[in-house]
């Protein structure tokens, strides 16, 4: 009964009999007579009912213990029972060493758990984060946008390397719609595959739009056609009217002058300033629709041309004209061909400071080929705006024509060569 060996601090072994009366010294009363210390628990209640067992209970002390409790078996009285009790205090120590050990080592787990999980989640959420600002910035129209970076082999990597792809498609998308609003449809656009829906309606949108500017140019070229014939059939009646009846007007009043009598002096100034105005009226109906053009040809007209000019100027003009005699064409390219020996001419005269033009006009291969060339100070393609009109209507005659012109400049002169397509008439 005294042996304490394992039994801890509060530990002990004691005898009860049936009356509840303890038989052996307790570890706690040892000065006391056992006999006079009352067990009535719930462990000798328990065995007065001959129940053996062990249970948390409060023994005679009431403290809260851990009891064990058995028949004493003497002979054949079962009448005194043996306990073996510990403070459950005492007892739960080592369980509590084990729980916190388990909590410590559970928060260990839970924090190291947590840091894993923090780690993973973020090589996650942090590429999944870039994707969707990617993704709303495309959906905002905003495709000037860096790549993202992540390259893993997970699904994450997989929808980073999609988006890519994505903005690499949009950004050759945006190229190529900046090529067609430029007016460039010799570029091409492939569909990404066959069931690339935005690049096959693209593609179609570029035939389309490339059929409407061709349509467009043709409509304004036979705009500009009508509208410069127009022109030039107002010319010519305005020409005509001027050398048949304004002419012959002046030229009758002239007559009248003649026959008038008396003051000489009088009828001589008269007559001279009705000679400039008849000089005028001509100058002006010849610039306007020399009858020479429509008689006789372009070639013709321009020789005329050159010596009106040779005149008025004091140049010196050296023109070929290769085209053999009566050699014709359509009407409107005579007139434009005309026009444009006319323009340059005139801009060479007030502004080229030349001394010497030459000009020539030929035929080969069903095109005529123009060549105007002056030994003047030249020109800088944005240096004067007063070149720039004469030069762009000679560039926008070749154009309705369906030709090509070159225009060269330089300190030591300005040439121009033109070929326009025509058929003999």
């Amino acid at each position: 009964l005294y042996e304490r060996t394992g039994m801890g601090n509060t530990g002990e072994t004691y005898v009860v009999d049936d009356n509840f009366r303890m038989r052996s010294k307790s570890r706690f009363m040892p000065e006391k007579d056992p006999l006079i210390i009352k067990v009535k628990t719930g462990a000798t209640l328990s065995l007065k009912k001959g129940v053996e067992s062990q249970s948390v209970i409060k023994d005679y002390r009431g403290v809260e213990v851990l009891s064990v409790y058995r028949f004493l078996n003497i002979g054949d009285d079962n009448s005194w029972y043996i306990m073996s009790e510990i403070d459950f205090e005492e007892a739960m120590i080592p369980v509590i060493k084990v729980r916190n050990a388990v909590l410590l080592i559970g928060l260990l787990v839970l924090l190291f758990v947590g840091f894993i999980t923090y780690i993973i989640s973020r090589g996650i959420s942090v590429p999944i984060k870039a994707a969707k600002n990617r993704i709303e910035s495309l959906a905002g129209g905003l495709l000037h946008v860096e790549p993202t970076l992540y390259t893993g082999n997970d699904e994450v990597g997989d929808i980073s390397r999609a988006i890519n792809q994505l903005i690499i498609s949009l950004k050759k998308v945006i190229s190529y719609t900046h090529q067609l609003s430029e007016g460039d449809f010799s570029s091409k656009y492939t569909p990404l595959s066959e069931n690339d829906e935005f690049g096959i309606e693209l593609s179609k949108t570029k035939e389309k739009l490339a059929g409407l500017m061709l349509r467009n140019e043709r409509l304004e070229i036979n705009n500009k056609k009508a509208l410069l014939k127009g022109q030039e059939n107002e010319r010519m009646r305005l020409a005509q009217e001027l050398h048949d009846s304004i002419g012959a007007l002046l030229t009758t009043t002239k007559l009248s002058i003649s026959a008038i009598e008396g003051n000489d002096e009088l009828k001589q100034h008269l007559k001279d300033l009705l000679n400039n105005t008849i000089s005028e009226v001509r100058t002006i109906s010849f610039n306007m629709m020399p009858s020479v053009l429509i008689d006789f040809g372009v070639g013709a007209a321009i020789k005329a041309l050159v010596k009106h000019l040779e005149q008025l100027s004091g140049l010196s003009f050296n023109f070929e004209n290769s085209l053999e005699e009566n050699q014709r064409f359509d009407r409107d390219i005579e007139i434009n061909i005309y026009r444009i020996f006319q323009e340059a001419t005139n801009n060479i005269i007030k502004h080229s400071k030349a001394n010497n033009v030459d000009l020539s006009l030929s035929l080969f291969q069903e095109r005529v080929i123009i060549l105007i060339e002056d030994d003047g100070v030249g020109f800088k393609n944005k240096q004067t705006k007063h070149n720039t009109n004469g030069l762009r209507n000679i560039r926008e005659r070749v154009k309705l024509l369906g030709g090509e012109v070159t225009i060269n400049s330089s300190p030591k002169g300005t040439s121009i060569e033109a070929e326009i397509p025509v058929k003999n008439e």
